[in-house]
Protein backbone atom coordinates (compact mmCIF):
# COMPACT_ATOMS: atom_id res chain seq x y z
CA UNK A 1 0.00 0.00 0.00
CA UNK A 2 1.86 3.74 -0.75
CA UNK A 3 2.09 5.78 1.41
CA UNK A 4 -0.49 8.41 0.28
CA UNK A 5 -2.66 5.51 0.70
CA UNK A 6 -2.00 4.93 4.46
CA UNK A 7 -2.22 9.05 5.01
CA UNK A 8 -5.41 9.11 3.32
CA UNK A 9 -6.49 6.01 5.91
CA UNK A 10 -4.97 7.92 8.85
CA UNK A 11 -6.17 11.31 8.30
CA UNK A 12 -9.51 10.61 6.38
CA UNK A 13 -10.66 7.22 6.03
CA UNK A 14 -10.41 6.58 10.46
CA UNK A 15 -12.10 9.32 11.67
CA UNK A 16 -14.76 9.75 8.89
CA UNK A 17 -15.59 5.74 9.87
CA UNK A 18 -15.23 6.83 13.44
CA UNK A 19 -17.99 9.85 13.33
CA UNK A 20 -20.21 7.79 11.34
CA UNK A 21 -20.54 4.43 12.56
CA UNK A 22 -19.58 6.06 16.48
CA UNK A 23 -17.27 3.14 17.14
CA UNK A 24 -13.68 3.71 18.12
CA UNK A 25 -12.96 -0.62 17.45
CA UNK A 26 -10.99 -2.10 14.79
CA UNK A 27 -10.73 -5.38 13.97
CA UNK A 28 -7.81 -6.61 12.01
CA UNK A 29 -7.61 -10.15 9.75
CA UNK A 30 -3.81 -10.55 9.61
CA UNK A 31 -2.66 -11.43 6.42
CA UNK A 32 -0.06 -13.76 5.23
CA UNK A 33 2.04 -10.90 3.18
CA UNK A 34 4.71 -9.53 5.09
CA UNK A 35 3.94 -5.81 3.32
CA UNK A 36 -0.01 -6.37 4.35
CA UNK A 37 1.11 -6.59 8.04
CA UNK A 38 3.65 -3.45 7.72
CA UNK A 39 1.06 -1.38 5.76
CA UNK A 40 -1.40 -2.54 8.46
CA UNK A 41 1.41 -1.58 11.33
CA UNK A 42 1.86 2.25 9.81
CA UNK A 43 -1.85 2.80 9.96
CA UNK A 44 -2.35 1.88 13.15
CA UNK A 45 0.56 3.65 14.39
CA UNK A 46 -0.95 6.96 12.76
CA UNK A 47 -4.41 6.18 13.66
CA UNK A 48 -6.31 9.26 15.27
CA UNK A 49 -6.12 8.77 19.88
CA UNK A 50 -9.32 6.98 20.52
CA UNK A 51 -9.30 4.03 18.17
CA UNK A 52 -8.57 0.79 19.41
CA UNK A 53 -7.35 -1.37 16.86
CA UNK A 54 -6.95 -5.18 17.25
CA UNK A 55 -5.22 -8.07 15.03
CA UNK A 56 -6.28 -11.30 15.07
CA UNK A 57 -5.37 -14.47 12.88
CA UNK A 58 -9.03 -15.40 11.66
CA UNK A 59 -12.29 -13.90 11.10
CA UNK A 60 -14.19 -15.97 13.46
CA UNK A 61 -11.51 -14.69 15.97
CA UNK A 62 -12.38 -10.70 15.06
CA UNK A 63 -16.00 -11.28 14.88
CA UNK A 64 -15.88 -12.83 18.77
CA UNK A 65 -14.00 -9.85 19.81
CA UNK A 66 -16.00 -7.23 18.51
CA UNK A 67 -19.06 -8.79 19.64
CA UNK A 68 -17.83 -9.27 22.97
CA UNK A 69 -17.72 -5.43 22.99
CA UNK A 70 -21.29 -4.79 22.32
Amino acid sequence: MSAEAQTWITQNWIPRAMRESNTHYCAIVEGHNPLHRLATQTIVAGAPAGFRFQRFATRPAAAAWLESLA
